[in-house]
């Protein structure tokens, strides 16, 4: 666990995040009390001190006594319900216009059946329009922002919730309220680009090519230079003589030896 954020802070802020204050970062949790772990993760990634929070992060923080109003139950949050009791959303009647984003290849069943909650209560939906595809980017790269005539389809019937300031809620909207962006279906049928988790800067902004044995030291002949230049003039070195009489190797020596001893005796 990164020690950046202190640990009672980070406890927090986490709390903040999914409890207090869930649609200042697009969160909103199911009427079952729960909320998919995925999409409190995709928020954490948007602040560059909390990308270091995982699963396992939640756990230690529970592991070492600070208190979170919610639990990790497999892939979904689950509030506890004495620590943070969850509020019912109100209904209210929604601005004119309300936005938000799909993936291109739901297209054409949003255009059949009209915008329907996939794995949620709710369909998310923001007075604004650039934060609605904010928020879609989280999913997919490259995001549909469909626009919702709200107040037709609430006159019509349709029942909004509010989430926030400029964060409301439905449990569907009628195709018939929806206003579909002029582009083909064949269009949305292609394989589309998920969306990548920031990443750190690099820690260089070079444009030159970066060698495969960047960082090492590499020994090159000019490392060399004046550690041997004596040697490499003086050719093949050749065993010095010791001085002694045994570093002859015609063994003369032994004869005049003995021919003097001869003398003495005579």
């Amino acid at each position: 666990m990164s020690r950046r954020v202190p640990l009672k802070t980070l406890a927090k802020i986490l709390t903040t995040m999914a409890c207090a204050s869930p649609h200042e970062y697009g969160l909103f949790w199911d009427d079952d009390g729960t909320m998919p772990w995925k999409e409190f993760y995709w928020a954490l990634l948007e602040d560059p001190r909390l990308r270091f929070v995982r699963e396992s992060t939640l756990k230690e923080l529970t592991l070492l006594g600070y208190t979170l109003p919610f639990v990790l139950d497999g892939s979904r949050l689950r509030r506890i319900a004495d620590a943070s009791p969850a509020r019912p959303y109100p209904c209210v009647d929604p601005p004119d216009r309300l936005y938000t984003g799909i993936r291109p290849r739901h297209l054409a069943a949003v255009r059949a059946e009209g915008l329907r909650a996939l794995h949620r209560s709710y369909v998310p939906l923001w007075a604004n329009q650039g934060t609605a595809e904010r928020m879609a980017r989280r999913r997919v790269a490259r995001p549909l922002v469909l626009e919702i005539r709200a107040r037709e389809a609430h006159e019509a019937g349709g029942v909004f919730y509010q989430a926030g300031e400029d964060f409301f809620l439905a449990r569907a909207v009628d195709a018939a309220h929806v206003v579909f962006p002029m582009i083909a279906l064949e269009e949305t049928k292609g394989k589309e680009p998920e969306a990548q988790p920031p990443r750190r800067p690099a820690p260089f902004a070079s444009k030159q090519e970066v060698r495969a044995d960047f960082g090492s030291f590499r020994l090159e002949a000019h490392h060399l230079q004046g550690l041997f230049s004596d040697r490499g003039l003086q050719g093949p070195r050749t065993k010095a003589s010791s001085g002694k009489k045994g570093s002859k190797k015609d063994g003369s020596w032994k004869k005049a030896a003995r021919k003097e001893r001869r003398k003495r005796e005579v």
